[in-house]
């Protein structure tokens, strides 16, 4: 009976793999629940593999007889899922670190491209300012840019001063 619902060549090698695949995409998005399900059947899956069977009906057939009547299969097949928990979880945390290094990589790339003039990323000099001075820029007021500019300090405003002189400098050629 048990035979009949594995239809022939449905206890494979790729069966296993694609279980694997899934529960560490599971493992990915933290369902843990499932990760243990879909863990166990791979591990189920791979024990039915293992009998030097044949054929796959007495294959899965002697799986079943084995696992109701022998304890030490029984630990046998805990320990593997077991192994096949910790394997799932190492593979979803390489899969992790990967796409976290695919991400900084992109973030590096697009900060990269935004660099102004001196190397400046725009985004990191705004979150740099003053309250004041960031809406100014936001906003595109004028007035508010001169109040906030008029409120650094005197040191600062001729260090920005001077920067503003040397880039137009650069830009006319003088």
């Amino acid at each position: 009976m048990l035979a009949k619902l594995a239809p022939e060549g449905f206890i494979c090698e790729q069966l296993k793999r694609d279980l694997v695949t899934w529960a560490v995409e599971l493992q990915t998005q933290n369902k843990t629940g499932l990760v243990k399900r879909v863990s166990r059947q791979a591990s189920i899956i791979q024990c039915i593999l293992d009998t030097n069977s044949g054929d796959r009906e007495d294959a899965i057939q002697a799986f079943f007889e084995r696992l109701q009547s022998d304890t030490e299969f029984q630990t046998l097949l805990e320990e593997q899922h077991k192994a096949m928990q910790d394997y799932i979880g190492m593979e979803a945390l390489m899969r992790e670190d990967s796409t976290s290094l695919n991400r900084d990589d992109e973030e590096e790339k697009a900060r990269l491209a935004r660099l102004g003039p001196g190397g400046l990323d725009p985004m990191s000099v705004l979150r740099s300012m003053s309250p004041s001075m960031k809406e100014a820029f936001e906003t595109e007021n004028i007035p508010l840019l001169k109040q906030s500019f008029m409120s650094l300090p005197k040191a600062v405003r001729a260090l920005v001063n001077s920067c503003l002189n040397d880039e137009c400098e650069m830009v006319t050629g003088s």
